[in-house]
């Protein structure tokens, strides 16, 4: 069954609706009063509510936010549960921390969704230098799909002023191959 998440409070539905059964209740009760309408409503003599986020007029009493805002907000809970629940450090990115760590370079591990560069969540950053580290899983980034998205993955990295190193999880097997094409990342500056 596709896993849903309710639009008011973003936590996890299983019932086929829109909303959990808390927030389904609170807007029972104000589709009622605004039914109702006349003096009942609290904003019958305010004229239009405004949005909650960015101010602009709404044009019904049902709604806080404008479309735009409340797409963002949608958009901001599914990422938030995505990051949580699936991404987290593999074997690979975990290697090559050591190694970064080892060699004493400033490079952060951002790859759970931290930092985003032209759209895309790098693995490994150094901001003041303006380098990327991306560590590829032959599994995942053999696909068409994916070489397709790591294409654009790249341009975004580079239209932003970054230089990139890619580490395929094959390549951690020679670590000195790796710490030499680290350190060439590192001196082109």
């Amino acid at each position: 069954m596709k896993v849903k998440y309710c639009l008011d409070c973003g936590i996890k539905i299983s019932r086929p609706s829109k909303r959990c059964k808390s927030c389904a209740a609170k807007w029972m009760h104000k589709i009622k009063i605004l039914n109702f309408g006349g003096t009942k409503n609290p904003n019958y003599k305010k004229g239009l509510p405004n949005c909650i986020v960015c101010g602009k007029k709404l044009s019904d009493y049902r709604y806080k936010r404008c479309y735009n805002c409340d797409v963002l907000r949608r958009i901001k809970v599914k990422e938030g549960v995505f990051r949580e629940k699936i991404r987290k450090k593999t074997l690979p990115e975990i290697q090559t921390e050591l190694i970064l760590k080892n060699l004493k370079l400033n490079f952060r591990y951002v790859g759970d969704g931290k930092e985003w560069v032209g759209g895309f969540n790098p693995d490994f950053i150094n901001k003041r230098n303006k380098l990327i580290i991306e560590v590829f899983g032959n599994y995942w980034h053999n696909r068409t799909e994916a070489k397709k998205k790591d294409k654009g993955r790249v341009a975004a990295y580079l239209r932003n002023g970054y230089k990139l190193l890619i580490i395929w999880d094959y390549e951690l097997k020679n670590i000195k191959k790796v710490i030499k094409k680290i350190i060439k990342l590192t001196r082109k500056e």
